[in-house]
Order: structure tokens, then C-alpha cells, then sequence
């Protein structure tokens, strides 16, 4: 009779493939499930809202403007990213690109000034676009100019960065905040966030400009300069300010504007970018430079812009990394 031979797998071969295809199964449905439950947890919120640009070659009337229509549930600008993005074209054939990325809590304005003329003289760093209405702390309205005034600070005799960096209460009535800042309120129906060039005071009031600044009087006696920003004649800044360690008694002399251009060379990157009261590191000095607020969300060209030209925006959702709003706007003379 003829002898068969039979090959067989080990026992204990065949014992260890077995766990390793339950444990690759098991890895594979936990994988599924946590898929499940983190998209559950990171569902991509939707907005929809109406933005308008416009450039008309002077502050008063140069703005980015955001009107929020709806949303699926309130949004907090501290999960958002705004992108914007824009090449302009010259008849010669050369052509000029431009944009920004505004993330929260990074510092995308930087302005040595007193926001009403009299007070209040700071290096003021902050988050823009500012928003106004439903879902911004104590929700002030939007008139059309904007003020980086401190919410609870009107009036105080001085309030600055340094007293909301160390929470001093002028008023422990009514507390100094920043809510208007963006990555500090939510986005939701009726909300509206705001830039605007540099060269106003008094919450641009009629006749209320500063010297230096977008399309502003050089002198009262001097025109508007068209499409140009105006800068300081001095690097030097007009007095202390609450990086250089002072905290009470501001000299009444701490008035009006120093405004320099957009910062080149050793004065960027900025080493402190979430520091709204920095240090001075190095070559690196916030006080020899200035980034205003349309600078601080288009790019330092942006006044290249005229009507008819086109700017890419988004809302980039950063928890999912989802682009949740995306438009192209078309900038205006101007509308307001």
C-alpha cells in the first residue's frame, strides 16, 4: 500500500494566526468607531453671510465688512481661520500678489496710538477683525467706523492693554474686557466683524482723523493723499508705553498717532505673536513698526486694490480643518 504524506500547520502556528486576525479585526472596528464618535464630537458647522471690500483710497471710506445671515449653531471665532487671497494685474503685464491669514489669538495689528486722541496712548496689539453685535460679549452695534477701544474702558482715564493684561478694573462695575476680538466672541445671525485702514479717531467721527494714516490730511492745510498710507516723521515713539514697564500716572502728553510702515528685515517674524504686552527680544522691536487693521486680514499691499478687482476669502474651520465659507468678493469703490 502506498503511504500518503500529509502536511499540516503546528497547533501552535495556527493558534498564533488566529490572534493576530482577531486582533487585526479588532483594531479595524475600533478605528471605525472612534471614526464614528470623533466626527460626531467635530461636526463641521455651516454659516452663511454676506461680505462686502472696498477701497476708495481714504480711511473713512476703505473697509472689509461681514454680515453673518445664519449659522447651524453659534460659532466660536477661536476655531476659525480667515484667508484671503488676491493678484491684481497691471496693463504693463506685471502683476501684484497679496492676502493673509488671520488666526485667533495672533497678533495681526500692531499700533502705537490714543484711540480717541486724548487717552488711553498705547502700543496696541491685537486680533482683528473686530465684531459687533448678537454673540460679541456685551454686544456693541456697529456705526460704520470702528474703535479699539477696550470694552468697559471708555472714560476710565487711561485704561490700556496693561490693565486688561493684568486685570486692573478701573471700574470693578464694569470690568475690562476684550470680547471684540476676534477668537473671543461667535459668529452667528446678526453678528458683523469690521476692518478698517488706519487714520481715525473718535470712533470716526466727521472731521476726526489723525495725520498719519490711509488717504488721510498730511496737514490741515494739505489734501487727502489718495491710495498712500502717511507715516510718522519719527521712529521715535511719543512716549512710554506698557511694554516699557509703565503702569500708572500716563503724562497727559501721551496723545495722537505714531504710525510707521509695515514691518521688513529683523522686525519680522514676530517672536511673542500671541504677547498682546511683548518684550523686546533681539533686534525685534513692535514700537519701529505699524500693521493696521486692513493690512492685518489682506496683506501689507492691499491698498493696491481698485474696484473691480477680486479677493478670495475663506473661513477655514480649524478643529476639522474644513473650509466652512468660501467666496469671491469683489471690492468696491465704496459703499457706506
Amino acid at each position: 500500500m502506498k503511504q500518503q504524506s500529509e502536511w499540516a500547520v503546528s497547533p501552535v502556528v495556527g493558534v498564533m494566526l488566529m490572534l493576530i486576525v482577531v486582533i487585526i479585526i479588532a483594531a479595524v472596528v475600533s478605528g471605525f468607531a472612534g471614526g464614528l464618535v470623533g466626527g460626531k464630537n467635530q461636526q463641521v458647522p455651516q454659516i452663511t453671510m454676506d461680505v462686502s471690500i472696498a477701497n476708495s483710497g481714504y480711511w473713512s471710506t476703505s473697509y472689509l465688512k461681514a454680515e453673518v445671515t445664519g449659522t447651524s449653531a453659534p460659532i466660536n471665532t477661536r476655531d476659525l481661520q480667515i484667508v484671503t487671497s488676491w493678484r491684481k494685474s497691471f496693463n504693463n503685464g506685471s502683476f501684484v500678489t497679496g492676502g493673509a491669514t488671520t488666526t485667533p489669538g495672533v497678533v495681526n495689528f500692531n499700533v502705537m496710538y490714543s484711540p480717541d486722541g486724548t487717552y488711553n496712548y498705547d502700543l496696541w496689539r491685537l486680533t482683528v477683525p473686530q465684531g459687533f453685535g448678537t454673540g460679541v460679549g456685551q454686544g456693541s452695534a456697529l456705526t460704520g467706523n470702528s474703535s479699539l477701544y477696550l470694552e468697559g474702558a471708555n472714560n476710565q482715564g487711561g485704561a490700556t492693554l496693561y490693565d486688561l493684561e493684568h486685570n486692573q478694573m478701573q471700574n470693578p462695575a464694569t470690568p475690562i474686557t476684550n470680547n471684540s476680538w476676534w477668537g473671543n466672541y461667535y459668529l452667528q445671525a446678526g453678528t458683523e466683524f469690521f476692518c478698517q485702514p488706519f487714520g481715525g479717531l473718535n470712533n470716526g467721527q466727521p472731521g476726526a482723523q489723525y495725520t498719519v494714516g490711509y488717504g488721510v490730511n498730511p496737514s490741515p492745510t494739505s489734501p487727502a493723499v489718495r491710495y498712500q498710507y502717511v507715516y510718522s516723521s519719527s521712529t521715535a515713539e511719543l512716549c512710554a508705553v506698557s511694554m516699557d514697564g509703565v503702569t500708572t500716572g500716563y503724562p497727559s502728553s501721551c496723545t495722537g498717532a505714531t504710525f510707521l510702515p509695515y514691518p521688513t528685515g529683523n522686525q519680522v517674524p514676530d517672536p511673542e505673536p500671541t504677547i498682546y504686552v511683548p518684550h523686546l527680544t533681539g533686534y525685534w522691536n513692535p514700537e519701529s513698526y505699524s500693521i493696521d487693521q486692513m493690512q492685518g486680514v489682506l496683506g501689507p499691499n492691499w491698498n493696491q486694490l481698485r474696484a473691480g478687482d477680486i479677493v478670495t476669502m475663506k473661513l477655514i474651520h480649524i478643529p476639522t480643518g474644513k473650509i466652512i465659507w468660501q467666496r469671491d468678493v469683489t471690492v468696491q469703490g465704496s459703499v457706506l
